[in-house]
């Protein structure tokens, strides 16, 4: 006997809502990213350095971890650099944890522009981030983009 056509149109329909809303139940990792500090270092034979001071903030309610990172850089509209951590941080589930980024100034104008942003305490900010991220519980490691801006007090 066979079935009749809407009777197999309806259950395909309803096979297809189930694999729509399994995938909807699928947890989303999403973490912001601001800056906290930012500051240079004294110029060496290498060059002078801006060191980044960045808050991760878990928006999850899922642990995750941050395999690696890039990161670019603009102060007051301006692009400063790009920087990158190697070493995981973790994050607990609806929390913040901290990282230092070190972007190397090979341009004098820019470290002097760097310097006066700073001496003037306030600067507007921009991050560009990219974030090789992981669940705690999972072998899966997902690309996370996110941008942050903002106003840091350097005082």
């Amino acid at each position: 006997m066979r079935m009749p056509q809407c009777l197999r149109s309806a259950l395909a329909l309803l096979w297809l809502a189930s694999l729509w809303c399994a995938g909807c139940s699928t947890p989303r990792a999403s973490v912001g990213v601001s800056l906290v500090n930012v500051a240079l270092t004294e110029a060496t034979v290498q060059g002078t350095a801006a060191v980044f001071k960045v808050r991760l903030q878990n928006e999850s309610v899922y642990p995750l971890v941050v395999e690696r990172a890039t990161y670019r850089f603009f102060l007051d509209g301006g692009l400063v650099g790009e920087g990158s951590v190697r070493e995981p941080v973790g994050l607990r589930e609806s929390s913040p944890a901290e990282c230092t980024v070190t972007v190397r100034l090979a341009d004098p104008a820019l470290v002097e522009r760097v310097r006066t942003l700073i001496a003037r305490g306030r600067v507007n900010y921009k991050i560009e981030s990219r974030l090789g991220s992981g669940q705690l519980d999972t072998e899966d490691l997902v690309t996370l983009k996110t941008t942050g801006t903002g106003t840091v007090d350097l005082h």
